[in-house]
């Protein structure tokens, strides 16, 4: 076998043992914001038995072409197979065009299909030529017209849907749910996440009970920002150079407690018994079981051995083709 670039080291035994995967993961292309690099994560997840490798950074898809390379890598040993999964973390606004406030919510998505990375990959575009202002935005325009082949979280806790149920606003949540639903055809969950921080606490038992009430599955994520509980300090110190702060400083930008690594079933399990409601309990299994679910519905099937490039059409006839030609370059002069 030839020397793989990733490194990653796979027992001779090794299978799939875990129905757990991470939907809501970062990696080093959420800037300043996660210490994880793509071998790293994928290491993780064969020591844990996962079948398939999300990602989702903030606002960008850069970790794609790594994220393929190492699970094709892994392809060389004979009993392993684990799915590569390509997705991003949204920010969302209403109207992209508003520039009245920077507010915004994350919205996690992940293709499919290939028509489903394909509008990935033009909804990513576009937030950032259209949409730029604060953070590279998207809203229900771009999502209505390429909302085709991607399934849809809810988000963390400034996720929308979530944000409207802590505020009360029932009503618009049941609004804001039938249009993801809509835009995605039905591929939507609500984003479940241990924590020990009462108001994750208090969204995950408002989320399951929502779902309950609008026949909407819930599916667990971690939010992993860094993969072992004990880079948390570390995590920190990255927080402080993107925000140009010092850890001694009270009121800097802080995650607040050791949670955001890639944590497995029993973890989660032992995290969601303590101090959650008994509908979060009771929701569990299903939660876990649905990321499989997820996994299954994804898809997405590239061949980097092919080129692709775009298919101009032009004139047949020599003289049209020539004012087409000079027209052309005008245009590009412009």
């Amino acid at each position: 076998m030839s020397e793989r670039e990733f490194k990653v080291k796979v027992p001779k035994l090794w299978k799939p043992s875990s129905n757990f995967c991470n939907f809501h993961q970062h990696s080093k292309f959420s800037k300043l914001d996660c210490l994880i690099k793509i071998d790293q994560l994928a290491q993780k997840v064969v020591d844990l038995g996962g079948r398939a490798i999300a990602v989702s950074d903030h606002g960008n898809m850069g970790s794609l072409w790594e994220l393929w390379k190492c699970t094709q890598e892994l392809k060389e040993y004979d009993n392993i197979d684990i799915k590569p999964l390509y997705g991003i973390e949204f920010y969302f606004v209403d109207d992209r065009n508003n520039r009245d406030e920077r507010a915004y919510n994350h919205l996690t998505c992940y293709a499919m299909n290939l028509q489903g990375l394909q509008n990935l990959m033009y909804l990513t575009s576009s937030s950032y030529i259209t949409g730029m202002y604060g953070k590279p935005r998207i809203d229900w325009e771009l999502l209505k017209s390429h909302g085709e082949g991607i399934v849809g979280l809810s988000g963390c806790i400034i996720g929308k849907i979530p944000e409207l149920l802590v505020k009360g606003e029932e009503l618009q949540a049941m609004d804001a749910l039938n249009k993801f639903k809509s835009v995605f055809n039905g591929h939507f969950y609500l984003e479940l996440q241990p924590s020990s921080l009462d108001f994750q606490i208090k969204i995950n038992d408002l989320l399951v009970k929502f779902g309950e009430k609008t026949d909407t599955k819930v599916v667990m994520t971690t939010d992993s920002h860094y993969l072992e509980k004990q880079d948390f300090n570390i995590h920190e110190t990255m927080l402080c150079i993107q925000t140009q702060s010092v850890l001694s400083d009270p009121k800097r930008f802080s995650f607040e407690c050791p949670e955001f690594y890639y944590a497995d079933e029993k973890d989660i399990e032992e995290r969601i018994n303590v101090g959650h409601q008994d509908s979060v309990k009771e929701a569990f299994r299903a939660s876990i079981d649905n990321t499989l679910e997820i996994v299954n519905l994804c898809n997405v099937d590239l061949d980097f051995k092919e080129v692709y490039f775009p298919t101009f059409p032009v004139p047949e006839k020599e003289e049209e083709f020539h004012q087409y030609w000079n027209k052309a370059k005008c245009s590009s002069l412009v």
